[in-house]
């Protein structure tokens, strides 16, 4: 949705909030070059959430990384890190 779709109300206030003068952008990225700007003001909040939307922090490269080794694991038939189990059929005393 562009920002010139929006009520001029909220359309005016964004716009200024954001320091934007063009009404054709999208909403999405009035957000994102708000984002950006603090974060690449010194903004740590917003570099945080910069990394972590972009998919670029720490913690979720690990996990990425993570889960591609358990997957390259199981396609090698290793396992990875999954247990073994053994079932252990007992009949009782009735049966």
């Amino acid at each position: 949705m562009q920002l010139k779709e929006l009520h001029p109300d909220m359309q005016t206030a964004i716009m200024k909030a954001a320091k934007l003068g063009d009404a054709e952008i999208t909403v999405g990225d009035a957000v994102w070059g708000s984002l950006i700007r603090s974060a690449c003001g010194g903004n740590s909040q917003m570099m945080k959430i910069l990394l972590d939307v972009s998919n670029e922090s720490p913690d979720v490269r690990l996990k990425e990384r993570e889960l591609k080794l358990k997957e390259r694991a199981l396609k090698e038939d290793k396992g990875g890190d999954a247990a073994l189990m053994r079932f252990v059929f007992e009949r009782g005393e009735g049966d």
